[in-house]
């Protein structure tokens, strides 16, 4: 096989690729039998090529600078203490006690609730410490569900709502509740 003829079959296969592409355009420019109309859509094919190209290049440009979407702070500064409440879960006592509100499945309640409680330190050692005599020999064994308190952490100034939210707390064991404080900012 002549060198020609290698070179002549080699176009004659590139003519018979290019007839039967997928590639939008390809069949186009090498089976058109005008001249003008295989230059337009060269033109076209190139400009398309070319602006895949430059979307694909900024696409990975902007993939591979690792944009920041999230960005997260942390703060450390004085921090107003909750305001605390609770409620003895006997709602009738034998003795009168002064409330500083009652509701009906509790009855008497109280809020400890201060400005200036406040807090520059984590951990329990530097939170609240609270002793409660729960006086569970003047409760009502017919009436009362269960022994212990219903105790809420809610924002001060506000009411709490035992019924509602809260923990129990059982009497004769220790409990430590650990909070944290987040916030959230929404960009739009």
């Amino acid at each position: 096989m002549s060198r020609k003829e290698g070179q002549q079959s080699l176009r004659s296969i590139l003519q018979e690729m290019g007839e039967n592409s997928t590639i939008h355009g390809i069949p186009r420019i090498v089976g058109s039998r005008h001249k003008s109309v295989r230059i337009i859509w060269l033109c076209l094919f190139l400009s398309i090529t070319g602006f895949l190209i430059f979307q694909l290049t900024k696409l990975f440009a902007a993939y591979y600078s690792w944009p920041m979407k999230t960005s997260v702070s942390l703060e450390f500064s004085q921090l107003q203490f909750p305001a605390i409440s609770f409620c003895n879960m006997n709602p009738i006592k034998k003795s009168i006690n002064f409330t500083k509100f009652q509701t009906s499945e509790y009855g008497n309640c109280y809020t400890i609730e201060s400005d200036k409680f406040t807090t520059r330190r984590t951990g329990s050692l530097y939170g609240l410490w609270l002793t409660l005599n729960l006086e569970s020999d003047e409760y009502m064994t017919n009436f009362a569900d269960a022994y212990g308190i219903k105790l809420i952490i809610h924002e001060p100034g506000t009411f709490p709502f035992p019924a509602e939210e809260g923990i129990t707390i059982n009497p004769n064991f220790e409990t430590t509740i650990g909070l944290r404080m987040a916030s959230t900012t929404w960009f739009i």
